[in-house]
């Protein structure tokens, strides 16, 4: 007999490793215990030498699909002659578990959809939980979003003031039970409850009916319900009702932008050819909001996604959400509940105060959501798929710092429009879900309970803070206030050393130089100007400029996205054309560059082409012009393009919208010809920074690159010159990936220094 104690790391707690160690133990006949500690899981084994050593094969190849366990210490101990095998309670007081640098390891894990197993009992009369909104193993359930500390026992959570009843007692208990420790366990003896909270004053019918069947009789009726979901309260009506989105998109006020559907996955067919990534990427542990293709044969409302060519798509993944689908049988929009571009609510009282002209009732429950979470957001985009939306499922996103911290901790506080932040210390960085604009109080006071938590949950105290380096942000301001080190990173270094945050055989070597493309909707850059259309090379720390997109004026400077007939007015007077507006106000402010910045942004350049070509002249949402340009070049297959010619280090675009404006050609060609003469620009810009410098490897970063359109484009023509695209899909190019370059960046700096 020999006895021996493991120290496990990595992703084990909230993720059924302790029941599993536990069955595993018993299976081998070995004795001893197993316990949570301060972020890792203790192990004490006594047995045959043998029977150890395949124990210690298996608690790593046969964990739990969730847990990500490592061996961070295994010693040898004299034996006990223990008489079985017990789950310790947690300790988190005597142990405070270190990493090799020196910090705490803690893993939060991810919020998980309701499994197959629950699913079942969910749905089948007879069960104990038959029709239960709170079902859960320890295979699924919530766990980021009622976490208050570790280690993640039931009173470190937002279920503490549910206490467990008999028959669940027993199943927590029960190693043979697959609630065996499961925290958040409840049934509806004991576990929350919902309520059904109509906007106007109930009858006493009202009153009696149960709060899934008033809901479904309101959605049956062409009402807006709110519906507290796993991370906040989503708005849900009938995805057919016309009436009800239109009036869900007037309230809101929403008049454009795309909404959700929320399809259960034997109808998909009939609303979309999806490959078998989008399948994957629905049915995932994430279930996010996946942007398919839509069936032209679809009954789906073109006003679920006006002017576009893909739809929103998500499966069900709380156990509300299965019990509204079953009842109802029907697409609904399932949209966050939110003003937009705030955070989305968690709270009924606040929803039912500033939302109370576009709902008609609440769904709600007495779990408490402890902080935020949207739903993530998946794009297929040239054949993988790129995350648009780090939230609910995905978040905290776990990624390598290519440049170690040692003993400091580093707050990212992120960009000013979907903004997300991270912490990193030692060779970790983790990244919050979205939160969101950061134009409004509500989403500063997210932002600030969110540091604070992030630093608590994961016991750092940031030494250093990373922020935009533009100094009117929100974010920076909030920085600027902080008794901290501060390091100001320009935005489209931050979006090109993002690119570093998948490393290993899948990734970016530290030491490797690449040419970025970093081509978004506007940042301040180094000049002091506004950046967006630019070419790179280097790498963290050690960026060049290379060539930029030539600068244009963007007439009312933030109001010009949001009337792209600004921008198409401003590159008629570029290009010596009269302006289509005739509007002598823009045409002063133009001549005498009054409140009109310049630009190489490709975002707003495309804005420009799309109001050009009528396609919108006004925008309700960010990217709707470039957007909606795009599902118009879908439509063309033509394969011209207008060259732009490099001359010194400006790319010169006059050409192209002079022959949009003289040739009149059809909108989806020319739309077609943007995209082809933007990719092939983006090729010959790359192949003269390889001639000159060696490089061969071409990234790219920045919000244009949701564009699938555009970026397959890119991929089929670099391998023509021997140049290869290399675009992480976990990091999201937009500005909610901007947190991460920003710690890279500054990491990057401090290693050089």
């Amino acid at each position: 007999m020999i006895c021996r104690q493991y120290i496990m790391g990595g992703l084990v707690q909230g993720v059924g490793f302790r029941p599993f160690v536990h069955n595993l133990a018993e299976q081998l006949s070995l004795k001893g215990w197993v316990q949570n500690n301060n972020g890792r899981v203790s192990i004490l084994v006594e047995g045959d030498e043998q029977q150890i050593q395949c124990f210690e094969k298996k608690i790593l190849f046969e964990a739990p699909p969730l847990a990500k366990p490592t061996i961070r210490e295994r010693f040898d101990k004299t034996a006990s002659h223990l008489k079985n095998f017990i789950i310790l309670s947690s300790d988190s007081k005597t142990q405070r578990p270190k990493s090799a640098a020196g910090t705490p390891e803690i893993h939060l894990p991810a919020d998980l959809y309701t499994c197959p197993d629950c699913q079942w009992e969910l749905l089948h009369p007879g069960n104990a939980r038959y029709q239960y909104a709170f079902i859960n193993c320890t295979q699924c359930g919530p766990r980021y979003t009622i976490i208050d500390a570790l280690p993640y026992d039931r009173n470190n959570t937002a279920m503490r003031s549910f206490p467990l009843c008999e028959t669940c007692g027993r199943e927590y208990n029960d190693s043979e039970n697959r609630r065996f420790h499961a925290e958040p366990l409840a049934c509806p003896e004991c576990g929350p409850q919902l309520q059904f909270l109509p906007m106007q004053p109930a009858s006493s019918g009202d009153i009696q009916r149960a709060p899934l069947v008033a809901a479904c009789e309101a959605i049956n009726e062409g009402k807006i319900i709110a519906v507290k979901g796993i991370g906040g309260f989503h708005l849900v009506c009938d995805a057919h009702n016309e009436a009800a989105i239109g009036h869900l998109r007037s309230t809101k006020p929403r008049p454009d932008k795309p909404l959700a559907v929320m399809l259960s996955p034997e109808t998909l067919g009939e609303h979309s050819p999806a490959s078998e990534l989008h399948i994957q990427q629905l049915v995932s542990a994430v279930r996010p909001v996946v942007l398919c293709p839509k069936h032209p044969q679809s009954t789906l409302p073109p006003s679920i996604a006006p002017g576009l060519n893909d739809i929103g798509i998500i499966f069900p993944y709380s156990p509300l959400h299965f019990m509204l689908m079953d009842k109802l049988q029907k697409p609904l929009v399932v949209t966050s509940a939110n003003i937009s571009g705030e955070p989305v609510f968690t709270e009924s009282d606040e929803l039912r105060e500033r939302l109370s002209n576009v709902i008609n009732g609440v769904l709600d429950h007495n779990r408490p959501i402890r902080r935020p979470a949207d739903d993530s957001v998946i794009h297929i985009i040239n054949n993988q798929p790129q995350t648009l939306r780090i939230g609910r499922g995905l978040a905290p996103l776990e990624l390598s710092n290519p440049y170690p911290l040692g003993d400091r901790t580093l707050l990212a506080t992120g960009a000013h429009s979907k903004n997300t932040l991270c912490l990193a210390f030692g060779e970790r960085i983790v990244v919050s879900p979205h939160i969101a604009d950061m134009d409004s109080l509500r989403s500063q006071h997210v932002f600030e309970q969110l540091s604070d938590d992030f630093c608590r949950l994961y016991q750092q105290a940031p030494s250093d803070l990373a922020h935009d380096a533009h100094p009117d942000y929100t974010t920076s301001r909030w920085a600027a206030k902080q008794n901290t080190e501060r390091h100001p990173i320009w935005h489209h270094h931050a979006h090109a050393s993002s690119l570093y945050a998948i490393n290993g055989e899948q990734g970016l070597p530290c030491s490797e130089p690449i040419i970025a493309f970093t081509w978004d909707g506007t940042g301040l850059g180094c000049d002091g100007t506004l950046w967006g259309g630019d070419c790179l090379s280097g790498k963290p720390a050690n960026w060049q400029r290379q060539f930029y997109f030539k600068p244009f004026k963007l007439p009312g400077g933030e109001k010009a996205s949001r009337e792209p007939w600004r921008i198409a007015d401003s590159l008629r007077l570029h290009c010596g054309l009269t302006p289509k507006n005739e509007d002598p106000l823009l045409y002063s402010m133009w001549q005498q560059n009054i409140n009109t910045p310049s630009t190489t942004a490709v975002g707003r350049f495309l804005d420009g082409c799309a109001a050009l070509l009528n396609v919108c002249e006004h925008s309700s949402y960010e990217g709707q012009a470039p957007m909606q340009l795009q599902a118009l070049a879908e439509r063309h297959d033509t394969t011209k393009f207008i060259d732009m010619p490099i001359v010194g280090n400006e790319v010169l675009w006059l050409g192209l919208v002079k022959w949009l404006i003289k040739r009149k050609p059809q909108c989806n060609e020319a739309a077609r010809v943007v995209h082809n003469s933007l990719a092939h620009s983006l090729v010959k810009q790359a192949c003269l920074v390889s001639k000159n410098t060696g490089i061969s490897t071409v990234a790219i970063s920045g919000g244009v690159f949701q564009n699938s359109l555009l970026v397959e484009q890119i991929a089929r023509l670099l391998p023509e010159h021997g140049l290869k695209l290399y675009n992480p899909g976990y990091i999201p190019v937009n500005d909610g990936g901007l947190c991460i370059g920003q710690v890279i960046e500054a990491a990057a700096r401090m290693q050089s220094n």
